[in-house]
């Protein structure tokens, strides 16, 4: 999967949860410097950036890390079609996702917008 093949399905609601995939695109984003986390953790992490500089997509991009198994840290990136979601909803949608997370994990949010955008 690419972000050029995601960003020309405007409609389309997108989750990538294979790592390197995920990692991948995170680096074209540009957003891998705010998931950045400098050295070993104690805790498990979830580090969050939002992304609402794309015309197509408002993107949220999560790492995990700090957990005993490999399989559990690493990244995953959702993109929601801005047709069907405005920030706001994007925003109840994380937290709802962050609801289960965050007792076992606290979360470091950072929302990236330049006023640029990318596609």
């Amino acid at each position: 999967m690419n972000l050029r093949k995601i960003l020309n399905d405007p409609d389309r609601y997108v989750e990538v949860r294979d790592d390197k995939i995920a990692q991948r695109l995170v680096v074209e984003l540009g957003v891998i410097d705010q998931l950045a986390h400098p050295g070993p953790v104690s805790t498990p992490l979830v580090k969050l950036a939002t992304l609402d500089t794309l015309k197509t997509h408002i993107v949220a991009a999560f790492r995990f890390v700090g957990h005993e198994k490999k399989k559990d840290n690493g990244y995953v990136v959702k993109f929601y079609p801005r047709s069907s979601f405005s920030l706001d909803q994007v925003d109840r949608a994380i937290h709802a996702d962050m609801a289960g997370i965050q007792a076992a994990a606290p979360f470091v949010r950072r929302r990236f917008s330049t006023g640029e955008h990318l596609n």
